[in-house]
């Protein structure tokens, strides 16, 4: 969540993020310079997304942003791709924030844009660096949370199965709150600088995908197709015109079995990512 592209990154906080990429690419990902998402907030995001297309004129036919929330949750709860990756056998393995085809969130999360609430609307909401979370009734927060996806992670990509999975793991980091230095170790108090403590937060991002990606291409053989997507950028220059781009730039980082990846360019867009998956494995025409 919030992870933004290499040259953004570069271009509006002064990090250089090459070695994170160059160590992908040993692992065979292709990771575009200047990836957007669609949207820069997380519901609609990921609706475009899984749904592959443009969403309807939320801005100018929706006003009202439960209502704008409950549409975008519902597309993506019964979205084109779960649909079609069912339709070809796929179990849907959900890690999220959402229900996916029926599927319950794997943590509460709630994008209810309620009176009153600050960033994310249903978490207890403590006077330090730390929001709590709610996984199977449990009552958590950030560091556990992280942990415990991690670790669910790698032992779904470890169970033996009958059909295809589709696994989806939302990650929410390197968003705030801050919780991490980069070498993974919990900070103290709140953060006066929240861009410094996003760019340290993100590179503790960066060595759990690499820890992530290591185990599911050990337990499939390298034979699985690797998503990393970010769902928007780090938003924090939105209030000038002249940066405003950047709440939309995005890391999107690909492995295909087949290391072929001509059909991906370097400026692709989240609406485009599941329509070039489809087309290449799956033989649709999108």
């Amino acid at each position: 969540d919030s992870y933004t592209s290499a040259s953004s990154l570069k271009k509006y906080l002064g990090y250089d993020n090459t070695a994170f990429i160059d160590s992908m690419k040993t692992l065979g990902f292709y990771t575009p310079q200047n990836s957007t998402s669609n949207y820069a907030y997380t519901p609609l995001s990921i609706a475009s997304l899984l749904n592959a297309d443009y969403l309807p004129d939320f801005n100018s036919k929706i006003t009202n942003p439960v209502l704008k929330d409950i549409i975008a949750m519902a597309m993506i709860n019964n979205s084109f791709v779960l649909r079609k990756l069912s339709s070809y056998g796929y179990e849907i393995k959900n890690l999220s924030l959402f229900r996916l085809n029926g599927k319950e969130k794997f943590y509460t999360y709630d994008f209810l844009a309620l009176p009153d609430y600050t960033l994310f609307s249903n978490k207890l909401f403590c006077k330090t660096v730390f929001f709590w979370y709610h996984i199977n009734g449990k009552i958590m927060y950030l560091p556990y949370v992280i942990n415990d996806m991690v670790d669910s992670t790698i032992a779904i990509s470890k169970e033996a199965r009958d059909h295809p999975a589709f696994i989806y793991a939302h990650f929410p980091i390197p968003h705030g709150p801050f919780c991490f230095n980069k070498d993974g170790s919990l900070i103290g108090n709140a953060p006066e600088n929240h861009q410094t403590a996003y760019v340290e937060q993100l590179q503790y991002t960066n060595k759990l995908i690499y820890k992530m990606v290591n185990n599911i291409q050990e337990n499939s053989n390298k034979k699985s197709i690797i998503l990393i997507l970010g769902d928007h950028g780090s938003r924090f220059f939105s209030s000038d015109p002249k940066t405003a781009s950047e709440n939309y730039s995005t890391l999107c980082s690909f492995c295909f079995p087949k290391e072929d990846y001509s059909s991906l360019y370097d400026s692709i867009s989240h609406v485009n990512i599941f329509r070039t998956v489809l087309n290449e494995y799956f033989e649709e025409k999108l």
